[in-house]
Formats: C-alpha cells, sequence, structure tokens
C-alpha cells in the first residue's frame, strides 16, 4: 500500500491502532503431520541491511483539511537525516492489538545522523518498529513522557533507490504538534554496500 500524502499516512497509523504503538507479531508454527522432533524449521528469510540517507523539509503548509500531495507542501528548512536498518528475519505475522507485547528491536537500527535535532528524541535507538520493508517501515521513539516521535518510510522504490520518509511528533493521531512535521526523499544502500558505508562513517 503507497501512501501518497499527510493525510493518507495519518489516516493508516490511525487506522493501525495509535500508530506506530502496535507492531509486527511472528506467525504461530505451522501445524505438520509428523513429530516436531522428526523436522527442522526452515531458516527465515531476512532482510536486508539498509542505510537511508535522507534530505527532509520543515513542512509549514499542512492543513488536514486538503488531500495535499508531496507537490504542494511547502518547507521554510531542509535537514539531513540518516538511518540504519539492520538485517532481520522477514515478519509473516499479523499486527497484534495495542496492548500487545511488541517483538524485541533490535539495538542496531538507529539514527546516524541528525545533525540538528530534528527527531527530538534523547536516544538514536527507537522504542518500536514494524519493518515491512520493501512495503514501508514505521518506527517511534518517547522524546519525553507520553510524547513520542514517529517515523513512515513509504512508498519505497527499489529500482531507482530511493524512499520518502515522515516523521511527525504526536501523543495520539489526534493530538500531534503541527510544527513538528517533516517530509523529504532518501536514497539507500542495501547489503555489503550499506555495511560498508556505515563503517566508512564509523
Amino acid at each position: 500500500m503507497k501512501l501518497h500524502n499527510i493525510n493518507d499516512i495519518l489516516r493508516a497509523l490511525a487506522l493501525a491502532g495509535s500508530s506506530i504503538l502496535v507492531s509486527l507479531a511472528i506467525a504461530g508454527a505451522a501445524r505438520a503431520e509428523t513429530p516436531p522432533s522428526a523436522w527442522t524449521a526452515p531458516a527465515p528469510k531476512m532482510l536486508p541491511d539498509r542505510l537511508l540517507t535522507c534530505s527532509i523539509g520543515h513542512v509549514t503548509n499542512f492543513d488536514p483539511r486538503k488531500e495535499q500531495t508531496p507537490e504542494q507542501l511547502k518547507f521554510d528548512a531542509m535537514h539531513e537525516f540518516n538511518v540504519f536498518l539492520p538485517a532481520i528475519p522477514v515478519f509473516t505475522g499479523i499486527p497484534p492489538d495495542a496492548a500487545q507485547e511488541a517483538p524485541p528491536v533490535d539495538p542496531r537500527t538507529r539514527i546516524l545522523a541528525d545533525p540538528d535535532h530534528i527527531s527530538g528524541q534523547p536516544s538514536q535507538q527507537f522504542g518500536r518498529i514494524i519493518d515491512l520493508w520493501p512495503e514501508r517501515v514505521e518506527m517511534s521513539s518517547i522524546i519525553e513522557g507520553s510524547l513520542l516521535n514517529l517515523i513512515v518510510i513509504n512508498p519505497i522504490d527499489l529500482d531507482h533507490g530511493t524512499a520518502s520518509l515522515f516523521m511527525l511528533r504526536a501523543i495520539d493521531l489526534e493530538h500531534y504538534q503541527a510544527d513538528h512535521i517533516y517530509q523529504g526523499t532518501c536514497h539507500f544502500l542495501v547489503g555489503e554496500a550499506a555495511r560498508s558505508a556505515v563503517n566508512a562513517k564509523g
């Protein structure tokens, strides 16, 4: 599902159940006709390491009453923002209820560059992640109290190595900070190329 504008993203997050406060649950083991000791489960498919190098703008004209495309948004500043997503198993489950515990976040997932500190996060790491690459990636981290930084990476263009990144601060989807909305484009590397670039950055 591609989300074409900010309104799409807000609606999708609301339908997901309090935005990033839900995550993927790994599906239960499939039934087998042979005893468990007689077979070995196949190794899970893996997502690759991914490095996203982004230039995102501070949105100044967001209007929730309108269906605004990225081309209609206006910005007063552009910011460097880089994120690393490590290789993890592909999840095949469904999003759990918001009250259910989410799978642990790989601690290697982190913000690599945010020189203007637009995320507001006290840490470079994230508290909850839904990694559905190459459909979308959703991440959140607590800024303070109940205030969260929410990030959505969507759409993702594998052919051109680009993705759109959207970020905002919110308590919930009805209470977000209109002066902290960011949107822009990322170029990404995957696999060995991503690892080499991260190592080069130190």
